[in-house]
């Protein structure tokens, strides 16, 4: 008689397989499809022939399927709105890193000087740091609906251009 297991995932109890006495995980989909992504992360790791064949598989799908992209950006423009804004999080991300990251000046005395941008278009404005001072950046987090552009790729980023510059 088979001994009951406890499921890796769930924590459920379970009779393992009469085939697979050692099996750790139960019959339930989630389960499964669990282990089966996490085996083949695993595997994708550890494996270079296995990467090598996922990636030439996902190749061929791409070179039968040319205009998925196209076709999927189309037909979901709720996407093609999210991922605008996204992108433009990023963009806003990088530049305020960049900023953290330009300290060319030091200041031999400290004087006492605050520094407040407010609104948009002001990017290329708070990297020209000459002097020591004091930058509080203030913008709103919510999402604010996206300019209707033809395309995100086609905006330089932070040079205006858009509604409101």
């Amino acid at each position: 008689m088979i001994k009951a297991a406890r499921c890796r995932y769930c924590h459920t109890l379970f009779t393992p397989s009469a085939c697979h006495p050692q099996q750790k995980v139960c019959f339930s989909e989630s389960c499964r499809t669990q282990r089966k992504r996490n085996d083949h992360r695993n595997r994708y790791h550890s494996d270079p022939d296995y990467r090598q064949q996922c990636l030439e598989s996902v190749k061929k799908w791409r070179g039968r399927n040319p205009d998925y992209s196209r076709q999927y950006r189309k037909n979901h423009p709720e996407y093609v709105l999210a991922n605008c804004q996204a992108q433009k999080r990023r963009d806003q991300l990088r530049r305020l890193h960049n900023l953290a990251k330009n300290n060319l000046a030091l200041a031999l005395s400290s004087p006492p000087v605050e520094v407040w941008l407010f609104g948009e278009g002001l990017e290329h404005l708070a990297k020209n740091n000459l002097a020591v001072s004091q930058v509080a950046i203030l913008q709103s987090v919510a999402t604010v609906e996206a300019p209707s552009f033809p395309s995100c790729k086609k905006q330089l980023s932070g040079m205006g251009g858009g509604p409101g510059v």
